[in-house]
């Protein structure tokens, strides 16, 4: 299985209902799905709380030199921007993705197709940290 280099890339895959996904880096781990080309970029439902978490946390989070109560308000207005649906993902779609995480674990294969799913799973259950 090929494995992403640096900066994501941009796909085309059958059995997906948006079947134009765009990658995570190599080191992320959040796919946007398109239905066409030029329509807009949708996020799977299952992956929110993970996302919300990670933009709160580790991107806004980083604005240290503006008041917390304002990093977590434009946080929150820029999440309500962001477009989500169900059943969008590979692992929704019992898919598996054309391009790997690229590392496995403990010498599992499973890991090594599915690590950007694991990792943002892993955001999703340290939901209850955000802004503590």
């Amino acid at each position: 299985m090929s494995t992403l280099e640096s900066d994501g890339c941009i796909t085309y895959e059958e059995g997906l209902p948006f079947p134009i996904v765009q990658y995570p880096s190599s080191w992320g781990s959040f796919f946007g799905f398109q239905e066409t080309e030029v329509s807009p970029v949708c996020y799977c439902f299952c992956q929110r709380k993970g996302l919300e978490i990670y933009l709160l946390n580790e991107e806004f989070g980083r604005f240290g030199e503006i008041p917390k109560s304002l990093r977590f308000q434009l946080g929150e207005t820029f999440i309500d921007t962001l477009q989500f649906k169900d059943n969008l993902c590979h692992v929704c779609n019992k898919v598996c993705p054309n391009y790997g995480y690229g590392k496995t674990f403990k010498g599992i294969k499973f890991h090594s197709i599915y690590g950007h799913y694991i990792h943002g799973n892993k955001k999703r259950l340290k939901g209850n940290q955000a802004f503590t």
